[in-house]
Order: structure tokens, then C-alpha cells, then sequence
């Protein structure tokens, strides 16, 4: 295997691990938000919608407007640029994609727990139980169907994400950041390299279609404990 394509798997999978450790805790708690019946949670929906319903490059470009190091306002905190080192890079690009992402798991998660019975959380305080036992003993397991249906839409989106990334980083600073679908669409459509792109894009999606079957696989293991 060509050593800069491992590279890129490698990215790949680090980029999407982080982006579903990041979204889904800030996606809960989104759902949670917007399932409560208060004032105002209409605004609050649609505030929280926002980074999905934008373009991806459009909003690559307004985090690379953010960590500039002449007019951003992250500037200050770092003595450079974030997008300039292989590490800072990184996890920009991860935040951005988290970010990009946790709407959508959001409203599968609120979905399902609409569908939650009140009267399980009422006997859970009746009990005297918390709030964190009211999720890990009923929100928890009730939505796990919902949670691995938004794990594998967010796989797919991210595994194939190069406009977003290319916008951001170019994948680079060198090879650091540059993913699977970044580099075939470097390969393909900046240097025609068709041959290798199309290479790159097998690889890809046997790549993605491993990773569907083991989360169907413990998709299908949950429900069954469940169950």
C-alpha cells in the first residue's frame, strides 16, 4: 500500500472518530434542550440547526476566517495560525466537522425521545432518582436505535466530506489533514490523474461499506440486548 495513502486512511478514521466523540455528547443535550416544553424553544431549534442547513465551504471559510492570525478573533490565543500546524490543523478540522454534524443527530436523537413515554421519568423521581439516572436507565437504552442510525448518516457524510475539508485546510499543512475524499478529489479534479483517483475512490467506499457493517453489526447486538 502506497505509504501517503495509508496516511490518508489514517486521517480518515481519526477525523471521523473525533468528529462523532465530539458531536454526539453536544447532540444529546441538544435533544434534551429542544424536547423540553418551554418558552422560546422554537428559537432555539432553529438557532441550533443553523451549522447544517449552511453550505460546508461556506462554513470551512468562516473557521478559517475565525483561526486567521491577522483579523481573527482566536488570533490572540495562539502565537500562529491553527491551520498551520499539523496538529492545530487537525483538530480544526474536526471541530468543524462536529460542529457541522451535531444537528442532525440532534434531530434524530429529539425524535426518538419524543416518543418516550412521561410516565418512565416520573416513577424514576418518584424513586428519588437523578437526572443522570433518568438518562442512563431510559433515555439511554430507548434511543439507542435512533443514536446508531445518526452514527452511520454522520459516518457516511464524513468519510466522504472533501469540500468542507479542502476549504479549510487544502489538506494540509503536507499530508496531515488530508483524508480519503480529499485526496481523490486532488487526484481527480486538480491534477486528472483519473487512474488513481477512481483507485482512491474504490478503496473508499470498501473502506465505508467495512464500516457500515460493524455498526450494523453492534446495532443489531444492542437491540438485541434490549430486547
Amino acid at each position: 500500500m502506497e505509504s501517503r495513502f495509508h496516511g490518508n486512511v489514517v486521517v480518515t478514521l481519526v477525523y471521523l472518530l473525533g468528529v462523532l466523540l465530539l458531536s454526539l455528547p453536544v447532540a444529546y443535550v441538544g435533544a434534551l434542550l429542544v424536547t423540553r416544553q418551554m418558552r422560546g424553544v422554537g428559537a432555539i431549534r432553529t438557532l441550533l440547526l443553523t451549522p447544517w442547513v449552511l453550505a460546508p465551504v461556506v462554513t470551512a471559510l468562516l473557521f478559517r476566517t475565525l483561526v486567521d492570525p491577522t483579523s481573527g478573533p482566536i488570533a490572540g490565543l495562539t502565537s500562529g495560525s491553527l491551520v498551520s500546524s499539523s496538529e492545530g490543523a487537525l483538530f480544526v478540522m474536526i471541530f468543524h466537522g462536529a460542529w457541522r454534524s451535531f444537528p442532525i443527530e440532534m434531530l434524530l436523537l429529539a425524535a426518538s425521545m419524543s416518543g418516550i413515554q412521561r410516565e418512565l421519568y416520573e416513577a424514576v423521581r418518584v424513586d428519588g432518582g437523578s437526572r443522570w439516572q433518568e438518562f442512563r436507565g431510559i433515555t439511554l437504552p430507548l434511543t439507542r436505535p435512533a443514536l446508531m442510525s445518526a452514527v452511520m448518516l454522520i459516518s457516511v457524510f464524513t468519510l466522504h466530506d472533501a469540500e468542507s475539508v479542502y476549504a479549510l485546510t487544502q489538506g494540509g499543512p503536507g499530508y496531515s489533514t488530508e483524508a480519503s475524499a480529499v485526496r481523490l478529489f486532488k487526484e481527480a479534479f486538480l491534477y486528472y490523474n483519473v487512474g488513481l483517483g477512481a483507485a482512491i475512490g474504490v478503496g473508499l467506499v470498501v473502506l465505508t461499506a467495512i464500516i457500515l457493517f460493524v455498526l450494523s453489526r453492534v446495532s443489531r447486538r444492542l437491540e438485541a440486548d434490549v430486547g
